[in-house]
């Protein structure tokens, strides 16, 4: 069984960034290559890591507090979906019985870790200043 995982404290997350994160993206397949030859898990992950990329180079640029709100609940059930993708996949590699180190277990930790930034997110999502806020700071009637 593999132990909820609890971040009690995200600060210091931030601008962390692996050393083996991909930079750019590129497609495994080829264009001329038969659909029957790659299963739809594959392409659906190919798709997901270049909306990644999208996403990743788009974070820059300045966003409403509507807009921000709303990213981030798009995120958050981004991760929910994934975690439970994750859960599936580990049960189609025999989760019965689950030993440390294994895949089913590595797929388990990574379905709790999954399921940590997506309640990560829900804060972040609760925490940012609503668009009534930013509108009643700056003095504005709404």
């Amino acid at each position: 069984m593999v132990a909820r995982w609890e971040v009690l404290d995200d600060r210091g997350m931030i601008g962390l960034r692996s050393e083996h994160a991909r930079l750019d993206v590129k497609t495994s397949g080829s264009a001329e290559e038969p659909r029957g030859q790659r299963d739809s898990l594959s392409r659906a992950t190919e798709t997901l890591m270049q909306t990644a990329a999208v996403v990743r180079r788009s974070a820059g640029q300045p966003q409403a507090a509507s807009e921000l709100s709303q990213t981030l609940a798009h995120v958050e059930d981004t991760l929910n979906d994934l975690s439970a993708g994750v859960v599936r996949i580990a049960r189609t590699v025999g989760d019965e019985d689950v030993r440390p180190g294994d895949v089913a277990w590595r797929l388990h930790a990574l379905h709790h870790a999954l399921h940590a930034a997506r309640d990560l997110c829900a804060g972040a999502r609760n925490a940012a200043p609503s668009a009534d806020e930013r509108i009643a700071g700056s003095g504005r009637v709404a």
